[in-house]
C-alpha cells in the first residue's frame, strides 16, 4: 500500500508541475496577446487621427487651388492689356 501511495504521490507532483508549466505559458502568452492589442489600438488610435486630418487637408487643398485659379486669372487678364 505504501509503494502505491509513493507512485501516487509522485505523479500528482508530475501533474502538478505539468499544470504550473502549463500555467505560466499561458500567462506568457495571454500577456503577449495583451501587448499585441495594445499595439493595435495605438494604431488604429493613429489611423483614426490621420483619417480625421484628411478633410482638413482637402479643405486647405482645395482653398490653395482656388487661389492659385483667382490669381491665374488676374495674371491673364494682365497679360490680356498687354
Amino acid at each position: 500500500m505504501h509503494s502505491l501511495c509513493m507512485e501516487l504521490q509522485c505523479h500528482l507532483t508530475g501533474l502538478e508541475t505539468k499544470l504550473a508549466l502549463k500555467d505560466r505559458a499561458l500567462t506568457e502568452e495571454l500577456n503577449i496577446m495583451q501587448m499585441e492589442l495594445f499595439y493595435v489600438r495605438q494604431q488604429l488610435s493613429e489611423l483614426s487621427q490621420s483619417v480625421h486630418t484628411i478633410p482638413d487637408t482637402a479643405t486647405d487643398t482645395r482653398q490653395t487651388v482656388d487661389n492659385m485659379e483667382e490669381h491665374l486669372a488676374h495674371v491673364r487678364d494682365a497679360s490680356d492689356k498687354i
